[in-house]
């Protein structure tokens, strides 16, 4: 027991001094963590963003990212930059994470994010590791401002159709994110919670309110988005039925979140006007 209380006595006096060694060199090996080191790090803290941080389709913070060099998924590239602290994701290269372990260097994984709660989390504990909790509780706290602001008693149905036809499942950072707001995914009826692939005729058979896809544009870009342009979409889901959610806003925890709620709000406002003939 009192060896017990020794150690524990020993690991109080030392959280302090291990969580005022902010980290010097970051890199960032995933799109979203690059997105949470770009908003909650200093600038001169980062030496290093994942190949996607310049996405502009993809990454909300892809004009941020512009200065930083955007490295492959290879442990070579991390290693010649000698980081303090490396973020990882889920998906980061496996091979690459663990050869970087194995030569001692700090490797952080931050989990894939699910959830409203998720990214909460995941703001925390990534102000945390770069030495600057304080501003992700100001992140956190304005997420959830935002949130309290755009909500809605009005309730509506929706089916969010990506490329290749995948519906989102409700089990997701923007389905729980649509909830909040209002608005119920359909597609669990069809594919369950995780999302799946739907057909066209599935698509055009369901019956929610609204069909939510990344853009309005007519034309495909490629045959991903073959299907998303068909005319029989078209015509069973008019302008008056379509809500455009850019990728880059849902994708990721961080900032993007805040005017992902206030897109949301707005074009589902919008869609019940229009719903309504208000």
């Amino acid at each position: 027991m009192q060896r017990f209380c020794l150690i524990a006595m020993a690991l109080l006096l030392a959280g302090p001094a291990v969580a005022q060694q902010r980290p010097e060199r970051i890199v960032s090996s995933n799109m979203c963590t690059d997105q949470l080191v770009l908003a909650l790090a200093d600038p001169d803290q980062i030496v290093g963003l994942s190949r996607f941080a310049a996405d502009e389709r993809l990454s909300y913070a892809a004009e941020q990212a512009m200065p930083y060099p955007q490295l492959p998924a290879a442990a070579e590239a991390v290693i010649a930059l000698e980081p303090d602290l490396v973020l990882a994701g889920r998906f980061t290269n496996r091979a690459a994470k663990d050869m970087l372990a194995r030569f001692d260097y700090r490797v952080e994984e931050v989990p894939f994010v699910r959830s409203l709660d998720d990214a909460r989390e995941a703001v925390s504990l990534v102000a945390e590791l770069v030495g600057h909790p304080e501003r992700g509780q100001a992140l956190i706290d304005e997420i959830d401002t935002a949130l309290s602001a755009a909500r809605s008693d009005e309730a509506l149905s929706a089916l969010i159709i990506q490329r290749r036809g995948y519906a989102t499942g409700t089990a997701s950072l923007t389905g729980d994110l649509l909830a909040a707001l209002g608005v119920r995914l359909a597609s669990e009826d069809l594919v369950g919670a995780r999302g799946g692939f739907v057909d066209l005729e599935t698509i055009v058979r369901a019956e929610p309110d609204l069909l939510i896809t990344a853009s309005f544009e007519r034309e495909s870009e490629d045959q991903g988005t073959a299907l998303l342009a068909h005319p029989a979409l078209a015509e069973r889901y008019p302008r008056s039925q379509r809500i455009a959610l850019p990728e880059r806003l849902t994708l990721c925890a961080g900032p993007s979140l805040i005017e992902a709620i206030q897109h949301i709000a707005n074009e589902r406002d919008d869609a019940l006007q229009r719903l309504t003939g208000g």
